[in-house]
């Protein structure tokens, strides 16, 4: 299909119009499906752009961007030197795609010669954005921050950085930087999440996702409870990626949980629908850590199985509680039993509800 729309292009002698050729080069970085590179430059797209009699900065930025996608990093890099050289000139878009290819370069090569070479460019590329008054553009800046901490650069630079945009900050810049300290100095990326709410920013799942990294390194669970109690409050108890960082803090947590740490897991592998692993969280309670199952404990399991319509294992917890179900408990397994079809329990949940509250209908 794309040769045809091509071939359609060369034969009318529309590809010689700017906008045309432009549109080819992207629709082939964006469409195609490439092999590896060789010397003969065998590549739809820059046989387009090497036929081009006329060329705009949109040019050079599909091509740089197209090498990015496909993984071509060094040629992006390559790219961009190549039209600082000829005085083409660059934009905001230039930039992020040069940007992102550092980061991908950096990811797909761990050696420190690497590293070096990709925080000296990332260097030159932060002289260059100041000197033109790019660093004012939120996009770059969180861009210039995202490519320091990929590359392993100070997170002082990367601080200094978002300082900078005091004034433009917006929910992916503070993202960054928590995400940023959330490894190396997991206290001030707690602080930095604390700093957001208060300047009455809302919280999105990724923000949510960096700052639980960051409560996996502190000392207490509170900060890490905290998090979770904002979490609820948000919306945002539903998504997996946040559900699962709630589980991974667990795992990494140094100290003695308590009966409140397993209710917010439990709640968090509900809403995730991780059927087996809250079990096994369950389980830990009493054989690891000693802790006695409650009403909340047991409501949240008959959820969890109930959701996953394991309709039977949810009743054989409610026989087997060492007391007597509440209305949450009960509530929980009546909502199973009408999703799943299950008439006869249904039935009798609704009558253990109705003898608990007699208002219940």
């Amino acid at each position: 299909m794309w040769r045809q729309v091509h071939a359609l292009a060369l034969k009318t002698s529309f590809d010689r119009y700017i906008y045309v050729a432009n549109a080819l080069i992207k629709m082939y970085s964006n469409g195609c499906d490439y092999g590896v590179y060789d010397d003969d430059y065998k590549d739809e797209a820059w046989m387009v752009f090497r036929d081009m009699k006329f060329r705009n900065l949109v040019t050079w930025n599909s091509m740089i961007a197209g090498f990015s996608i496909r993984g071509l990093e060094d040629r992006a890099m390559g790219f961009f030197s190549l039209m600082h050289c000829e005085d083409v000139g660059f934009d905001r878009a230039t930039l992020l795609s040069v940007l992102s290819s550092l980061c991908r370069n950096r990811n797909s090569s761990s050696s420190s010669s690497d590293a070096a070479l990709g925080l000296k460019c990332c260097f030159q590329l932060h002289c260059l954005v100041i000197k033109t008054g790019f660093l004012m553009e939120i996009g770059v800046a969180t861009a210039i921050v995202k490519a320091y901490s990929d590359l392993g650069g100070a997170v002082d630079d990367c601080y200094n950085i978002f300082l900078e945009t005091s004034g433009s900050r917006d929910i992916v810049s503070w993202t960054g930087i928590i995400a940023t300290f959330a490894e190396r100095d997991p206290e001030k990326g707690f602080f930095l999440f604390c700093q957001l709410l208060q300047e009455g920013l809302a919280a999105d799942s990724y923000a949510f996702s960096a700052v639980l990294k960051a409560c996996a390194g502190l000392v207490t669970q509170r900060s890490a409870l905290a998090v979770h109690s904002q979490v609820i409050k948000a919306g945002f108890e539903d998504y997996v990626v946040v559900a699962k960082e709630a589980i991974k803090l667990f795992g990494e947590m140094n100290v003695h949980p308590d009966a409140t740490t397993f209710v917010a897991l439990l709640s968090a592998c509900r809403h995730a629908g991780m059927v087996e692993e809250g079990s096994r969280i369950f389980d830990t309670m009493s054989e690891k850590y000693g802790i006695v199952p409650q009403l909340d404990h047991f409501a949240c399991m008959v959820d969890i199985l109930g959701r996953a319509g394991r309709v039977l294992e949810a009743k054989k917890i409610i026989s087997e509680m060492p007391m007597e179900p509440d209305s949450v408990v009960w509530s929980a397994f009546l909502g199973a039993c009408r999703k799943h079809g299950e008439t006869n329990l249904a039935n009798l949940a609704a009558t253990k509800l109705k003898e608990l509250d007699p208002k219940t209908h």
